[in-house]
């Protein structure tokens, strides 16, 4: 067998490890193959490939850098370079990589897509609209381009209102006010004339989310949190002082009015705030609104001004009550979610868990992109992105039996994401919502 022939099927097998996710075994098979073969750009790529998927971003350039070396024409090592300077937080020197490759190869849409990423991620969202917009025309089928032009309008207003048909609805929805009270007929009326102008406009958008967001510019960094969480099963110190006001709801027209709320209410630091239907299976309540606090002083402030501002809103019965954390962490540990005791008996911090947290972050770089990114607050009034959730909303209450869809859509369509992620747990969410409505306000 000739040494060509032999390095394609070792290369083959490469590949498959790496696309089964196991990234240490291609990782220590591509340097033993490097020793035997030399100078072969793609075991470099593969290797930088694997490195990032370790999050070992430093050697991964290195790697990179060689398969750039070795063949100056390496479109798909300039662009995984570029990712792992995106995940150091280096966002300059990435922007150079991907410009670099859309310039040997114009039609590379990974390379937009990323580029669009990063500029986002600086909070050159106009430079950013416009990259995400050349991708739409050169894949309109690429994945979550539509996605993220939606995101971002949440947070940018935009100079070219006529870029793209996903701006121009945007545009279009920002008209429509909820006019006069917080009555049945007022929301319908809402929801169904924002409805008539995105009607038949979006076919193939695909918008499977379930919670509209009024965020401030501070990153909460939960997914590093949840990594310590999943990976040793310890809380980072960090979430002892995170409390929430949570208010649960009995009827899809009352998940609205405490949307309007929540786009109306001024808080102080602009506190971050959700409305969501539940699709967690280890979650209970159907319709829920949440708003993030520090401590829990804060949070019984809070809790005294959504209490005051609900007051005759609502027209099914409520629930308002304060919250520590996640509630992954207090299905864990059921002393920390208990807070109805004086505040020196909460659950402390394990100092022993300092020890955990270390080993996550040592995973990551110092400065890695969530420190670098920058953050916009959400723009008040209704986004497509907000009525695109709605209508999901919508398709939830049919899903689980709350008539009020009704007064909203009655044919609506139930999406193959909404079914699919709630196929598991409907019995439950129909019996939930039942059971609470069954009980006074």
């Amino acid at each position: 067998m000739s040494k060509n022939i032999l390095l394609k099927s070792h290369i083959e097998e490469l590949i498959k490890l790496f696309r089964k996710g196991y990234f240490k075994k291609t990782l220590e098979k591509t340097n033993l193959l490097i020793k035997e073969f030399g100078d072969e750009p793609f075991l470099y790529n593969l290797k930088g490939m694997a490195e990032i998927k370790n999050n070992e971003f430093f050697s991964s350039i290195i790697s990179f850098d060689k398969a750039i070396k070795i063949k100056p024409s390496y479109i798909e090592a300039y662009n995984n370079i570029a990712t792992s300077y995106i995940n150091l937080g280096e966002f300059e020197k990435a922007v150079f990589f991907l410009k670099k490759v859309i310039k040997l190869k114009p039609d590379y849409t990974n390379a937009y897509n990323n580029l669009a990423s990063v500029l986002n991620d600086q909070g050159k969202y106009e430079e950013s609209l416009n990259i995400f917009n050349t991708l739409l025309k050169i894949d309109s089928s690429y994945p979550g381009v539509k996605e993220n032009i939606v995101k971002i309008l949440t947070f940018h207003e935009p100079k070219n209102k006529h870029l793209n048909i996903f701006i121009e609805l945007n545009e279009l929805l920002k008209n429509i006010q909820l006019n006069g009270d917080f009555s049945d007929v007022n929301i319908s009326n809402f929801y169904k004339s924002c409805d008539q102008i995105v009607l038949n406009k979006l076919d193939n958008l695909k918008f499977n989310f379930s919670q509209i967001w009024r965020r401030n510019n501070i990153d909460l960094n939960c997914n590093r949190h949840f990594d310590v969480f999943r990976n040793y099963n310890v809380i980072p110190e960090y979430c002892f002082g995170c409390f929430k006001v949570q208010i649960e709801l009995g009827s899809l027209s009352d998940l609205f009015r405490l949307y309007f709320l929540f786009d109306k209410l001024n808080l102080k630091d602009n506190k971050s705030r959700k409305c969501i239907t539940e699709m967690r299976p280890i979650a209970k309540g159907n319709y829920k609104g949440l708003i993030y606090c520090t401590g829990i002083d804060e949070a019984k402030s809070i809790y005294k001004i959504l209490n005051n501002e609900s007051q005759n809103i609502f027209k099914k019965r409520t629930i308002i009550k304060l919250r520590r954390g996640c509630t992954e962490f207090g299905n864990a540990y059921p002393e920390y979610k208990n807070i109805n005791r004086p505040t020196n008996e909460f659950m402390k911090y394990n100092k022993h868990w300092k020890e955990k947290e270390k080993l996550v972050d040592q995973t990551y770089p110092i400065k890695n992109r969530v420190n670098q990114r920058v953050l916009n607050d959400t723009i008040k009034g209704t986004t497509l992105n907000d009525f695109l959730i709605m209508k999901n909303w919508v398709m939830y209450a049919k899903q689980i039996k709350d008539p009020d869809y009704k007064k909203f859509d009655a044919n609506i369509k139930i999406s193959e994401h909404m079914s699919n992620n709630l196929s598991s747990q409907l019995s439950y969410r129909t019996n939930e919502f039942k059971s609470f409505g069954l009980l006074p306000k």
